[in-house]
């Protein structure tokens, strides 16, 4: 992965880029940072979710994150996506 990648994926979650390329599942609480990409977003965000290099990078609110962290904090990104995970997170 490219360094400016891997700088723009660090802004729009909320992370170092260190922790796009460590292979473990990251947590944040969301925050407006200066160039983030803007795709339709809303006053507040939810939650953002993305698999990337074998991990889980999560940011939304804070109550939401510590939910996902209790439950997939061990969680493993190549079925992460499957329509059940999502009806979980929906529910």
């Amino acid at each position: 992965m490219n360094d400016i990648l891997r700088g723009q994926l660090a802004i729009d979650y909320c992370c170092s880029s260190f922790e796009i390329i460590d292979k473990e599942n990251h947590f944040k609480e969301y925050k407006p940072l200066e160039r983030r990409r803007r795709f339709h977003e809303k006053d507040e965000m939810f939650l953002k979710i993305i698999a990337v290099n074998g991990e889980h990078l999560f940011t939304g609110q804070k109550d939401i994150i510590d939910w996902c962290r209790d439950k997939y904090a061990n969680a493993k990104s190549e079925w992460f996506f499957e329509a059940k995970n999502m009806h979980k997170l929906n529910d």
